[in-house]
C-alpha cells in the first residue's frame, strides 16, 4: 500500500489498505493511511471517520490525532 501511495496510485493503495483491514481490523496504521488518502481525494468526512477509527483502535496513536486535528480545521 505504501509503495502504491508513493507512486501516486491512490486507488490501488486504498484497495490494498482495505484488504489489510479486512484481514486485521486492529491495523490502526491502515485506518490512518486511508484517512490521508481520503483527504487527498477531497473526501474530508471519510478521512475524519478513518482517523477516528485509528484512534478507537489505538487511542495513543499521535499521528492519527494530528491528522484528525488537521482534517477538522479544513473548511
Amino acid at each position: 500500500a505504501t509503495w502504491f501511495y508513493r507512486q501516486g496510485q491512490l486507488s490501488k493503495s486504498q484497495a490494498t489498505l482495505l484488504q489489510a483491514i479486512e484481514l486485521d481490523p486492529e491495523f490502526f496504521e491502515a485506518y490512518n493511511r486511508l484517512g490521508l488518502i481520503f483527504l487527498e481525494q477531497g473526501k474530508r468526512p471519510e478521512a475524519i471517520l478513518h482517523f477516528q477509527q485509528a484512534l478507537k483502535v489505538n487511542p495513543d496513536y499521535e499521528q492519527a490525532r494530528l491528522n484528525l486535528s488537521r482534517a477538522m480545521l479544513i473548511p
